[in-house]
């Protein structure tokens, strides 16, 4: 009787085990995220409570068709074990099990309610181990072939299970063996005490609980090893994540570090708003304060049409070119890359400005300077092809006049010498500036440069200003051409009379100084005039850029003289004052071994002064060239050839008191005729004077240079010519010219 009531209290202990065990199993699938493996072991744990509920009503019914209707349910519950375990097969080891085998096996747990195959419907009585009498029914046929395959499937299983599945905790594996242990050992026995092989007490109920709580006892044990081992992962990743962070942290200030450093400019912008600009921004816009939430729109130059790009929500993939505005009103050019990015969480437009103000500037400098050097090609061009027509032009211009007697056809004659003058000077002024000056071989008397150029525009300034004069004496020679500085002080003096004929009328003066300042030679100039305004103060050395009405200027008189100035290694510099404006020329005062002391320039002698018939040879291409010069020459013996060959030919069979030669002509040029007279006949070589209306080039001028020849430019004036005559004719050469 005690024995009884152990085991009754025994299987109700299990049976709310049992009920506990399913209630508890999906919390602890979810937490094993295993759902599906925990629902598995709840069908079991269900199972094994129907089981006993059955077997319960088998002992305390006393109709053996209940009794009979009870055992059949026991034998389909432990049927229903056979898929349930193949399942957890499945899920426990991840094996592949065919959907036939589930089908098949669950179909099987339908044979006990199949006639008599499982149970007969024949009953007796069977003594309880607590003493009372329980109705039991004998086997069927296929009772002893099903459950022999019932325990191979479930021993599959285990063996399976056990080999396949590796826990993390060692003691998981125990607990599973003795699960399948204490259910296969349960089983056993009860199907020995159905087949009256032993008559021992029923305990596949608690077989089954016991094997169903072991396993739940497994999945605990799983779930703690779970839980350690993520206790220690999470420790592991806190770790890490730290790690990380200070990673984080330091990759974060160096990545500030490299933008700090970097030398372009770095924003972000939100809705047209400045969120962050890094210090070299802020240096390049010319920021003072916080620039944070300055709209994008003020640091954009205007724009003629559409919005920048900059300010795109999905910014065009290539790099572009954008212009700004700084705080103090400067335009500044940059190059922009603009990315989409998101920033503490919110969408954000990053713009890496790279500065190309400098660049864009040397650009222009170069453009310029291709400009200029075009120019100069350009220059040369135009002054050969317009000295040659202005030769003759002012040429019979000036016999016209000399002829003329009647007043108002002189003045209209002088009117039109006067203009050909004006386009022979600007035609000059063209070759100056397109000229590539030589190095300075002789010494500048600076004193005597002003005095000449004081005397050669006096008679302009003198009924508008005073010209005073402070020139330190003993100042020492520079090195250059003094004609070309007495070019430049006389352009600068001109300037001067000019901005003082725009001033107010008053007591002008115009001041030259003269002095030393460190290995300097400094001249300044300074008037009282009309000054610079600041517009125009920076555009006044470029050519062609003038402020004087038409017919008064060039443009080209000042930055011919920067040239000339510059070719000296020196500078020259305008700048307005309060009243007037000054001009500085600096000079090194250092010459080089080689310079030479200026030539006095020779006093012309008057045309009247040659009474001596001359024998002269014209050479130029230009056929109309060649009749004015001989009309000009008309007291003299002239002869004319079309090229250098035939001039060549010419002093071989004569001699000339003077050879006038044109430089630039088809076939031997004027340089090319020179050498091989040189070669031949050297003392006619000495009476060649070239004559030209372009530019030398730097072989030709070498070539020159080395032969010593005289030069005129075009067109050619009746004082120039009287001049050459008269220096020809004075020397004794000219009577022996003809003896060779």
């Amino acid at each position: 009787m005690v024995v009884g009531d152990i085991i009754q209290m025994a299987r109700l202990a299990i049976v709310g085990a049992l009920i506990t065990a399913v209630l508890a199993l999906p919390t602890i699938g979810r937490f094993l995220s295993r759902p599906r493996l925990a629902r598995l072991f709840a069908a079991l744990m269900g199972t094994a409570v129907v089981f006993i509920a059955a077997q319960y009503g088998q002992r305390i019914t006393r109709d053996p068709g209940w009794a009979v209707a009870a055992i059949r349910l026991q034998m389909t519950v432990v049927m229903l074990w056979v898929p349930i375990c193949l399942g957890l097969l499945r899920e426990g080891t991840q094996a592949r099990v065919p959907p036939w085998a589930f089908i098949g096996t669950t179909v099987l747990a339908a044979l006990p309610w199949v006639g008599e195959l499982m149970v007969s419907n024949e009953t007796f009585l069977r003594a309880d181990s607590d003493g009372h009498d329980v109705i039991a029914a004998a086997s069927g046929p296929l009772f002893p072939a099903v459950a022999v395959y019932g325990l191979v499937v479930l021993g599959n299983v285990g063996v399976r299970l056990w080999r396949t599945e590796r826990p993390d905790h060692p003691g998981v594996r125990r607990w599973v063996l003795l699960s399948l242990t204490v259910l296969i050992g349960a089983l056993i026995n009860d199907i020995l005490l159905m087949l009256g092989v032993f008559a021992t007490v029923s305990v596949t109920d608690i077989g089954i609980a016991v094997s169903a709580l072991l396993l739940v006892a497994s999945l605990q044990a799983s779930a703690a090893s779970k839980q350690v081992a993520l206790e220690q992962y999470s420790a592991e990743a806190v770790e890490d994540l730290r790690a990380t962070q200070q990673e984080l942290e330091v990759a974060l200030d160096n990545t500030l570090n490299v933008i700090t450093a970097l030398p372009d400019t770095i924003m972000l912008h939100r809705h047209g708003q400045l969120e962050f600009i890094n210090p070299a921004g802020m240096e390049w816009l010319g920021f003072e304060g916080d620039p944070l939430g300055t709209p994008i729109e003020d640091l954009l130059a205007p724009r003629d049409e559409g919005s920048s790009a900059l300010l795109d929500e999905e910014p065009p993939k290539a790099s572009f070119e954008e212009r700004f505005v700084t705080r103090d009103g400067r335009t500044l050019v940059g190059e922009v890359r603009a990315l989409a990015i998101m920033h503490d969480g919110l969408p954000m437009q990053m713009a890496i400005i790279h500065d190309l103000t400098a660049r864009r500037e040397m650009e222009q400098k170069l453009l310029t300077a291709d400009r200029l050097s075009s120019l100069g090609t350009l220059a040369a061009g135009v002054g050969h092809e317009i000295n040659n027509p202005l030769t003759y032009i002012s040429s019979n211009l000036a016999l016209a006049r000399q002829e003329t007697q009647g007043t108002e056809v002189r003045e209209m004659l002088d009117d039109a010498y006067e203009g050909v003058q004006r386009v022979a000077r600007i035609v000059e002024g063209l070759s100056t500036f397109a000229r590539q000056r030589r190095s300075a071989d002789t010494q500048i008397d600076i004193r005597r440069a002003i005095d000449t150029a004081v005397k050669l525009v006096g008679h302009q300034i003198r009924h508008r200003a005073k010209i005073v004069l402070h020139v330190d004496d003993d100042l020492p020679p520079v090195a250059g051409s003094e004609d070309d500085i007495i070019q430049v002080l006389v352009n600068v003096l001109i300037n001067a009379n000019h901005a003082i004929e725009e001033a107010p009328r008053r007591d002008h003066r115009i001041t030259v100084r003269a002095t030393t300042h460190g290995s300097d030679l400094v001249v300044t100039i300074d008037d009282t005039g009309c000054g610079i305004p600041a517009e125009n103060q920076k555009r006044l050395l470029e050519p062609f850029f003038t402020t004087k009405p038409v017919g008064k200027g060039t443009g080209l008189g000042l930055s011919i003289c920067h040239g000339i100035i510059q070719a000296l290694h020196g500078e020259l510099s305008l700048e307005g004052r309060e009243v007037g404006a000054r001009a500085t020329i600096r000079l090194p005062l250092t010459a080089p071994s080689t310079a030479k002391p200026a030539e006095t320039p020779t006093t012309p002698t008057p045309h009247s002064v040659v009474k001596r018939r001359m024998r002269i040879l014209v050479i130029d291409d230009d056929p109309m060239v060649r009749r004015s010069l001989r009309r000009s020459l008309a007291d003299h013996e002239v002869t004319l050839a079309s090229d250098g060959e035939r001039g060549l030919d010419a002093c071989t069979s004569e001699g000339y008191d003077l050879v006038l030669c044109d430089v630039m002509m088809p076939g031997i040029s004027g340089t090319e005729f020179l050498t091989q007279l040189a070669k031949d006949k050297p003392s006619q070589a000495e009476r060649v004077v070239l004559i030209t209306g372009g530019v030398f080039t730097g072989e030709e001028r070498l070539r020159v240079d080395a032969l010593g020849a005289r030069v005129l430019q075009k067109p050619l004036t009746p004082e120039q010519l009287d001049e050459t005559l008269a220096r020809y004719a004075s020397s004794p050469a000219a009577t022996t010219a003809t003896a060779e």
